[in-house]
């Protein structure tokens, strides 16, 4: 039975861990879009 509870934890854990990696790399990938999108912007203004 302790083994289970172990190996549940232990998923849990891969899974935050696939959690957090995925939201950086959105944010990123977000931030880029945002910076593009700015970008793009001021040269339509100009």
């Amino acid at each position: 039975m302790k083994a289970y509870q172990t190996r549940q934890r232990e998923l849990a854990k891969a899974r935050r861990v696939k959690w957090i990696k995925g939201g950086v790399r959105f944010g990123v990938a977000a931030a880029l879009g945002l910076a593009l999108g700015t970008e793009i912007g001021a040269q339509w203004h100009y």
